[in-house]
């Protein structure tokens, strides 16, 4: 029995000495970014006991949506679509059913106006409808969070070491993972003010892209 618990504990006191000498730090850091293009995607959806006709008024519905997006001045190369569907909903309705399903994805770069957009296509019948925002541009963004998150891991491994009465020596080992989320601050709505062409929403989005660094500093006698 002595044996069996030694080579348990063996490999423990191995993890123990594979770093001597050694400060692990976990450091994050946070880079606010410009929200700056919107993205719709709108659901078409049609039904009809016929085939066809579920055809006929899905591409109705298509057309009313194009002729509605170029009201607002939006060119073709901001619209693209998913593959069209259409499917028997016998097993979904009493009666025999077809489902036609396409998504149209709008990618709109700074527009404040999009909130007229989102009002207009629910007056006209576009009830499946989603908004996210995303950063137009991210370059240089996650080098800066890097250098804040090293920075924050450097002061905390030389107080860590200055308690140690020890030094601060070379990095052993670095582990990165970034990950953005929407940041939302009341400071950002504006408020909607009246213009000539009626009102117009001002928001301003962001997001956060955090960056969380471990590093393994070696540490030193003074």
């Amino acid at each position: 029995m002595k044996k069996l618990l030694i080579l348990f504990l063996f490999p423990f006191i191995l993890i123990a000495q594979e770093f001597p000498n050694s400060i692990k730090v976990i450091a994050r850091s946070e880079v606010y970014v410009n929200a700056d293009v919107i993205t719709f995607t709108i659901r078409i959806k049609q039904k009809h006991i016929e085939p066809k006709f579920a055809f006929e008024e899905h591409k109705r519905s298509v057309r009313k949506l194009l002729n509605l997006l170029t009201s607002f001045n939006i060119s073709d190369s901001s619209v693209s679509y998913s593959l069209f569907d259409i499917q028997n909903g016998r097993a979904l309705e009493k009666e025999p059913l077809f489902i036609t399903n396409q998504d149209v994805y709008l990618k709109l770069e700074n527009n404040n106006d999009y909130t007229n957009l989102h009002i207009a296509l629910l007056e006209n019948g576009f009830y499946g409808i989603t908004v996210s925002f995303s950063p137009g541009n991210l370059t240089g963004v996650k080098e800066k969070g890097y250098r804040k998150a090293l920075l924050l891991a450097t002061e905390d491994a030389q107080a860590i070491a200055k308690a140690m009465n020890k030094n601060v020596g070379e990095i052993i080992d670095v582990e990165t993972s970034t990950r953005d989320y929407p940041h939302f601050d009341s400071r950002q709505v504006s408020g909607v003010y009246e213009t000539g062409n009626g009102p117009r929403a001002v928001v301003n989005h962001s997001m956060i892209v955090a960056t969380t660094v471990t590093i393994r500093f070696e540490i030193v006698d003074d």
